[in-house]
């Protein structure tokens, strides 16, 4: 019906059309398929950086946990404390990461434009995916929980007179 108003020499393109269009330029797909490589880094890294602050820690943990369960420490008494050891850290790079996040679009708009990358007459703007953001979140608290559990597991098999004994030494 919106050919024969327009006339028979008309282009009709649908928002299907469109996006076919931009996925089919190479440009679009090879900087989405960098953003998603970049994004898997940098979730590799995080998930490095838990380990590796984790593993720095290791002694010292597993000498003042051989002490304490000479005291009679229990094993959710030793979740606790790793929990006191890790929560405010997780906490604030979860507010630091969304803080970012969200700004960090912000300051790309207005520096680039995307137009050529959408094929719009406008400039796009920020969307907020609250359900991507939450999954995201998830991802390093699982992360951070995988990270913990390993933690705790290893400082179990210590044996509690080794540990007072290397702390006695060195």
């Amino acid at each position: 019906k919106i050919g024969t108003i327009l006339g028979a020499d008309a282009t009709i393109t649908s928002p299907t059309d469109a996006a076919a269009g931009l996925n089919a330029n190479p440009t679009v797909s090879g900087l989405q398929f960098a953003l998603l490589a970049a994004i898997l880094i940098a979730g590799l890294l995080c998930a490095a950086a838990i380990a590796m602050a984790l593993a720095l820690a290791t002694p010292a943990r597993e000498r003042t946990f051989a002490i304490l369960r000479a005291f009679g420490l229990s094993r959710g008494d030793a979740r606790a404390l790793v929990g006191w050891e890790i929560g405010p850290v997780a906490a604030v790079a979860i507010l630091i990461g969304v803080l970012l996040g969200i700004s960090l679009p912000l300051v790309v708009l207005a520096g680039v434009d995307l137009r050529t990358f959408t094929g719009g007459m406008a400039q796009p703007g920020m969307t907020l995916d609250p359900w991507l953001l939450a999954l995201v979140i998830g991802g390093f608290l699982l992360v951070l929980g995988v990270a913990t559990t390993i933690t705790l597991a290893t400082a179990r098999r210590v044996s509690s007179a080794g540990a007072v004994r290397s702390s006695e030494e060195g």
